[in-house]
Formats: C-alpha cells, sequence, structure tokens
C-alpha cells in the first residue's frame, strides 16, 4: 500500500473506533497506535494470514471488522 493510501487508511480506521466508542463500545482492538493489535488468524484455504482492521465485542459476540474506502 502507498504511503498516501496508509495514511487515509490510517485515518478511516481512527474515524470508525472513535464511533464505536461514542456508540458505548468498550472492548476494541484496532490496528492503530494506541489500542492493543486484534489477533491474526491463517486463512485455511491458501495459508494466507489476516489482521482486521479492527475487532469489538459486545454482548459476547465479536464482530471483525475492515475498513475500506474507494
Amino acid at each position: 500500500m502507498r504511503t498516501e493510501h496508509r495514511e487515509e487508511h490510517q485515518q478511516l480506521i481512527e474515524k470508525t473506533v472513535n464511533y464505536l466508542q461514542n456508540k458505548g463500545y468498550e472492548s476494541i482492538k484496532a490496528d492503530i497506535e494506541g489500542f492493543e493489535t486484534p489477533k491474526s488468524f491463517l486463512m485455511r484455504s491458501n495459508g494466507t494470514e489476516i489482521t482486521p482492521d479492527i475487532v469489538v465485542e459486545s454482548n459476547g459476540r465479536i464482530q471483525y471488522i475492515e475498513v475500506g474506502y474507494k
């Protein structure tokens, strides 16, 4: 990912985390500075390791969030 896209991507993650915090989510892991990095997992089909941008837990349910832009 090019530097300007990486910075834009990081800003989108930060905005999304702020939104989730304002909605009352507390258990947030995010792939940005100041947060615990989400655990990676392995796709069995092709062996690719994936780290979600954001992982939140609410009411015993875990949500994996991948932030994207057009």
